[in-house]
């Protein structure tokens, strides 16, 4: 028995330190991970707050850009609107001008043709 607890003891003495210090070491190590871990969490955080702030700020300015699009929509719409109406009140002054163009053309014609007559006969 005494043998034994020379070995248990000189195992203890020379096994037990090692085991101890690198288990220190080992929780040092996981110490110094977690750290950074949390280092990283909380940049990943900050970014994401930064990103959801541009995010925010685009869909802000997309939803501008969007009623301006359809205010130029409608003011398109009504150019076109107008367009037309001038389209059709310039097509019934051509009419109107050819009618009138005709008219005195034979207004004409019938002058000129009595007085022709006339000369003739005279």
């Amino acid at each position: 028995m005494p043998v034994r607890r020379i070995v248990s003891s000189l195992v203890s003495r020379s096994v037990e330190p090692r085991v101890r210090e690198w288990i220190r070491d080992a929780n040092q190590q996981a110490d110094v991970r977690a750290d950074g871990l949390v280092e990283r969490c909380a940049a990943l955080e900050d970014k994401v707050a930064k990103l959801e702030k541009k995010l925010s700020m685009a869909m802000g300015a997309m939803q501008a850009a969007s009623a301006q699009i359809q205010a130029l929509q409608q003011g398109v719409d009504q150019g076109q609107n107008l367009a037309k109406q001038a389209m059709q009140k310039a097509t019934a002054a051509q009419s109107t001008a050819e009618a009138a163009t005709e008219g005195v053309t034979a207004l004409e014609a019938a002058a000129t043709a009595p007085s022709t007559a006339r000369k003739k006969k005279g």
